[in-house]
């Protein structure tokens, strides 16, 4: 098993996913404090979810550590925020989730199905 399905695997244990109506509902609320998708500048075209904090996966750890001088401080703010990360399918938002506890983080969840699934159930998208 290649490191990065070994990796997802840890992931999938240890992150929440929610759906797209349960994080409607949290954004609706005001319950989440940072929407982060983690989907590479590219895909943007494709549509993006208005309100979204965007930082590549491979920069996550980075722009989440608050001792590093190119940290996010919309990350690094508050450790038990609520964090709901989201991506093109699901798989890099579980990875990004992953990294973020590991990190420190206490409230992550990774948003089930990504974007792809968030448009399925007819939330709203830009372009």
């Amino acid at each position: 098993m290649d490191q990065r399905m070994s990796m997802l695997e840890q992931a999938r244990k240890s992150v929440a996913e929610v759906d797209p109506d349960q994080v409607r509902s949290e954004l609706d609320a005001g319950g989440v404090d940072v929407f982060l998708d983690v989907r590479e500048a590219h895909e943007l075209r494709k549509g993006y979810i208005e309100g979204a904090l965007r930082i590549p996966l491979d920069e996550v750890p980075e722009k989440a550590d608050a001792s590093d001088p190119d940290a996010d401080s919309a990350l690094t703010g508050n450790p038990d925020a609520r964090i709901v990360v989201y991506c093109a399918t699901g798989v890099r938002s579980l990875l990004g989730a992953h990294a973020l506890q590991k990190l420190g983080y206490s409230n992550v969840a990774s948003l089930a199905g990504g974007i792809s699934d968030w448009q399925a159930q007819g939330h709203p998208v830009r372009k």
